[in-house]
């Protein structure tokens, strides 16, 4: 429910709107963090099976 529709004292209705603004911002951010720690892994997991027993990918090095 909106914080707008509910029937609640000003302080408690700008902390209502704080809180919802900030849910609203801080989920995206958290689940986009989580994304790309699991992309980074899975990309470093690709590229050390790719990486020859030498170490380098350079031909003639």
């Amino acid at each position: 429910m909106s914080p707008a529709l509910i029937p609640l004292p000003p302080v408690s209705t700008a902390l209502a709107w704080a809180v919802s603004v900030i849910g609203w911002l801080l989920m995206p951010a958290l689940v986009g963090a989580v994304v790309g720690y699991l992309v980074n892994m899975q990309i470093g997991r690709h590229r050390s099976l790719a990486t020859p027993p030498g170490g380098s990918l350079a031909h003639g090095a």
